[in-house]
């Protein structure tokens, strides 16, 4: 088996590619002649998707690959992979959110780039997102929208810099928070009009900590929609943060306001335009489907 990491040297607030290529090079003086590896360093954003499907095609022995970064590269690496050929994925985390890693009983775990090379591949499900894929959450509507919000303020004056979150939630709130949609779950309509938020999870943490799907499993084949329906702005900031510490379907006041449903297949139709987030990477479309892909992953276990 070939180790193939692919490390994001702009993930999380330092460069890390130096010390993962150390710890690397010590493993293979640990592991020897059977541990096999190639480094390969991104220089941008889709970089680690393309640099992957090139590994998958170049390349006829098994393979697993390593995404050393943040939630995005995960998701660049996921949707570079040939799921038909005898592919594991695996993650080491280094950037800012680091979510996915969460779900798993010892998350720490995946820090350590040894247990991750020890580690154990298991069969895990992956959403389908039209032709793309996301291993995490698929989530649209308000909060979708302050991650592009975020991304067109990040380089302006003034309001961008170390500013540009704050005011990108501030305006998400203010102008995005009546999102129109119509979402057919399993060939039923479950919402045709405005809502706040609305996630696809594959998982239970986004965003950098929002726990959106406390019942979630990445290997039952089925994912967990949550939809907070339309809100003043006096009840957003209770609902949220019931949303982020994983209440919300208990919570009294906030559950009314939620539809949380299992499901395979989801369609979203919004003509005039809705905010897209796929494991942190965003886009803003009219319409889209969602489909379940049960044990469609070899995912790598750190232990």
């Amino acid at each position: 088996m070939k180790h193939i990491f692919i490390v994001n040297p702009a993930a999380g607030l330092s460069d890390c590619s130096n010390d993962i290529i150390r710890k690397v090079e010590s493993l293979k003086q640990e592991l020897g002649e059977s541990f096999d590896y190639i480094v390969h360093l991104t220089t941008g954003k889709g970089d680690a998707t393309t640099a992957t499907k090139k590994f998958c095609e170049e390349l006829s022995c098994k393979l697993r690959f390593y995404a050393c970064g943040g939630d995005g590269t995960l998701n660049e690496v996921l949707n570079g992979l040939d799921l038909t050929k005898d592919i594991e994925l695996a993650c080491f985390p280094c950037g800012s959110g680091n979510d996915f890693v969460k779900y798993f009983e010892n998350p720490d775990a995946f820090k350590d780039l040894e247990k991750v090379v020890k580690g154990t591949p298991r069969l895990i499900d992956v959403l389908k997102v039209d032709d793309r894929y996301s291993i995490n959450i698929t989530n649209f509507g308000m909060d979708a929208s302050v991650c592009v919000v975020m991304d067109k303020l990040r380089r302006k004056k003034i309001i961008g810099g170390k500013h540009a979150y704050s005011n990108a939630v501030l305006y998400s709130i203010l102008f995005k928070r009546n999102n129109r949609c119509q979402i057919i779950l399993d060939g039923k309509e479950i919402h045709n009009g405005k809502m706040l938020l609305c996630a696809v999870a594959n998982a239970q943490i986004y965003g950098g900590g929002y726990k959106c799907a406390p019942d979630a499993k990445i290997d039952d084949g089925k994912f967990q929609l949550c939809m907070i329906k339309a809100l003043s702005l006096f009840k957003i900031s209770k609902a949220v943060s019931a949303y982020k510490a994983g209440t919300h379907l208990e919570n009294k006041v906030v559950r009314p306001y939620i539809i949380y449903e299992a499901g395979e297949d989801v369609k979203v139709i919004a003509p005039k335009g809705i905010a897209l987030c796929l494991d942190g990477e965003t886009s803003v479309v009219n319409e889209f489907s969602v489909k379940l892909m049960h044990n469609a992953l070899k995912f790598v276990e750190a232990k």
